[in-house]
């Protein structure tokens, strides 16, 4: 799958995208934290 982060125009969903790009980019800044 590709990363929605690089991805300048949400594909079809739209909201979902928005919130799931949010999501994968907070478990992002822990992983980063807690490593």
């Amino acid at each position: 799958m590709a990363d929605a982060a690089d991805d300048p125009m949400p594909r079809s969903w739209g909201i979902v995208d928005v919130i799931a790009n949010k999501m994968a980019y907070l478990l992002r800044q822990n992983v980063v934290k807690d490593a």
